[in-house]
């Protein structure tokens, strides 16, 4: 983890309120699922705010993907190229790829909780046949569908779903995520990997679950976050044995069973 001055070299909105950045932080190295936390200049915002990482070139190019939801993700929306923003990460537990080494690798992304899962998606088709790889993706309507041009190009398999019919499947992503595991791949041995609403997680912990075949099924949750270091403890959610764990330190990726209910 380090705590670098970084230039934004791109800051501009993708579509809606939400934004795409990209900054100058010579890191070598993240894992995925990890976040980190950004510095809005100016003063107007004295927390951080935290950011999953979309993704990481290997030129230490860091890419983050926000929605303009309050005050300092509008002044930050603003903040032109050349800037220099203080950035603290690469913070937090990641994903466990390693647990999916074998099994068909299930992800599962609800709106803009899709960037995580575009690093997450270039690690495996690293590791793995493309072909087990499958992406189901859902949003309110085809204008809140992120990076869908960027999971085209990997060769995955992609599974979308909007709540208005408008692009993939009418309903609820998790809707088509159980008709497929109720399909022959629910014989094969999987991996779920999950980040987005609280309400498509606890959906997902369940579906996860009943199914005797899901060997491990990894979710990344979200809290509001003043440090990102443990220290304030301000992002905290319960564990299956009702103790206390903190997202940015413990988390922010858990393993569903590990957690009480969502």
């Amino acid at each position: 983890m380090q705590d670098t001055k970084a230039k934004i070299l791109l800051n501009e909105r993708y579509r809606q309120n939400y934004f795409m950045m990209r900054l100058e932080a010579g890191w070598e190295d993240f894992v995925p699922g990890q976040f980190v936390m950004v510095a809005v200049p100016g003063g107007k915002s004295f927390l951080r705010r935290p950011f999953g990482i979309a993704r990481l070139t290997g030129e230490g190019i860091l890419e983050i993907c926000y929605k303009v939801v309050g005050k300092g993700t509008l002044d930050l929306s603003s903040v032109p190229v050349g800037t220099n923003l203080q950035v603290l990460g690469p913070i937090g537990k990641g994903f466990d790829i390693s647990k999916g080494t074998g099994n068909i690798s299930i992800l599962v992304a609800g709106g803009y909780g899709i960037a995580p899962l575009l690093g997450l998606a270039e690690a495996l088709v690293q590791e793995e046949d493309r072909s087990n790889i499958h992406l189901f993706y859902g949003a309110q309507n085809e204008e809140h569908l992120l990076y869908l041009d960027e999971f085209k190009e990997m060769g995955i398999g992609l599974h979308v779903a909007t709540q208005d019919g408008s692009l993939g499947a009418k309903g609820l992503v998790t809707d088509e995520l159980k008709k497929f595991l109720l399909s022959t791949i629910n014989h094969q041995p999987s991996t779920i990997f999950a980040c987005g609403p609280h309400g498509m997680l606890g959906a997902i912990k369940m579906i996860a679950a009943k199914n005797r075949n899901i060997s491990s099924c990894q979710l990344s949750m979200e809290s509001y976050m003043a440090c990102g270091l443990g220290v304030c403890a301000g992002c905290v959610v319960k564990d299956s044995l009702g103790n206390f764990v903190r997202v940015c330190k413990e988390g922010p990726v858990f393993e569903a069973r590990e957690l009480s209910d969502i």
